[in-house]
């Protein structure tokens, strides 16, 4: 549950409070809304909104699976896969996960100013600086 909160929050904090993730810094680039200001957190929470959407799944699943009785018989990672494959299928969270990811891609590629869909949906732009 930690890790999925920290995961959840990370990417849009750092957008919103200093313009990057530690990544980005260190490639001296800043995410800026289209009017290259520093975005706020609606920006960054929509920017990001893939990413905490599968979290946000992950988070719902796991806490599914704790709950579930037959899953007190389960001990290790790969005891966990075969249980979990009982109730969803990871082939397709991974396609669904694939074709978003490749979506967000073909935008980056074919748009002039290379912004991905996610850059759109959060009205920013990544930017050197």
């Amino acid at each position: 549950m930690i890790y999925g909160i920290i995961g959840i929050l990370y990417k849009p904090f750092f957008e919103w409070k200093y313009g990057a993730t530690p990544g980005k810094m260190a490639l001296k680039l800043v995410v800026v809304d289209t009017k290259f200001k520093n975005i706020d957190i609606k920006e960054a929470l929509f920017r990001n909104i893939f990413g905490i959407m599968t979290k946000l799944f992950t988070i719902a699943s796991t806490l599914y699976f704790f709950n579930l009785i037959q899953f007190s018989t389960v001990s290790t990672m790969k005891e966990y896969g075969k249980f979990s494959r009982n109730y969803i299928s990871t082939s397709q969270i991974f396609a669904i996960y694939g074709v978003i990811i490749i979506v967000d891609m073909i935008f980056l590629l074919t748009d002039p100013k290379k912004r991905a869909l996610h850059d759109r949906i959060g009205g920013t732009i990544v930017i050197k600086k």
